[in-house]
């Protein structure tokens, strides 16, 4: 029977250490890795961080509202996207809860690369009130489970834009409940719209 040399027993044991241990590490580095790819996924869904969001314009969102908060979302495009024309995609919000009726307002708006901030005009019915503070009102109140229109879609502001860089539109929407003095805590409130909700029990 032939003899193995120890020192090459030992080497091949050796590299069959290490064999296993740089498996470990490639099987460690891919789990890992796809955690990863997942967490960043879920959280720029949710829009938790400044990643691309998960919506783009021309998609069809609803956002949750709470009473008394500010809740946000955002839709994305490219900035080679045609300025002025309408995108037609449907936003929604949905009331989630509160004891009182609400009072809306929103916004709508982009950021440009100097780190301004230009207004988008939303595609909305009648049921709106535009201040000039650039928030526009929602002239009922929301109920607990309610769910509206907010936008039908929207049109691009006029911009020098980076045909490459993509950019976001902004949603912000704002509630408080009518048992507050949102006249006083949204002092640049319209009159109009102040005056319509008002006269809603």
């Amino acid at each position: 029977m032939e003899q193995i040399p120890a020192f090459e027993h030992k080497n091949k044991e050796k590299m069959k250490r290490n064999g296993y241990i740089i498996a470990i590490i490639i099987l460690s580095i891919l789990l890992i890795a796809s955690n990863l790819f997942f967490f960043l996924g879920v959280y720029s869904k949710f829009n938790m961080f400044s990643f691309e969001p998960a919506f783009s314009l021309g998609d069809s969102i609803t956002i949750n509202l709470e009473a008394n908060s500010s809740s946000s979302s955002g839709l994305s495009f490219v900035g080679s996207y045609l300025q002025g024309v309408e995108y037609l995609g449907k936003t929604s919000v949905k009331m989630s809860n509160s004891s009182n009726p609400v009072v809306l307002r929103s916004k709508f708006y982009t950021m440009t690369d100097n780190g301004g901030t230009l207004d988008v005009t939303p595609i909305i019915d009648s049921n709106w009130i535009v201040g000039e503070d650039g928030y526009y009102y929602y002239i009922f109140k929301l109920n607990k489970g309610e769910k509206i229109t907010l936008s039908n879609g929207y049109i691009l502001p006029n911009f020098n834009a980076n045909q490459d860089k993509l950019y976001i539109v902004n949603i912000s929407c704002e509630t408080l409940t009518d048992n507050l003095d949102f006249a006083t805590i949204w002092a640049t409130a319209p009159l109009e719209w102040l005056d319509v909700i008002n006269q809603i029990a």
